[in-house]
């Protein structure tokens, strides 16, 4: 792993935290509904996706953080 990367991994908050996070069950590795992540994707794949593994999203440049608002948790 990338400094860069490992930094934003260290300064980035959990996952469950964000509202792109979907939900989060035991044993199921939760989504990402990033919209930068997700138009990346299909700019180089080609193929529309409507949700993404955490892992592959979280520490990188398309990771866009946002609270989740009191209403949602």
């Amino acid at each position: 792993m990338g400094p860069i990367k490992r930094l934003r991994l260290l300064t980035t908050p959990p996952c469950s935290e964000c509202e792109n996070c979907g939900e989060i069950r035991y044993g199921v590795t939760p989504s990402c509904y990033s919209e930068t992540y997700l138009l990346h994707e299909e700019h180089i794949s080609g193929i529309k996706y409507e949700r993404a593994d955490n892992t592959l999203v979280r520490g990188t440049r398309w990771c866009r953080f946002e609270h989740r608002s009191d209403d949602d948790a």
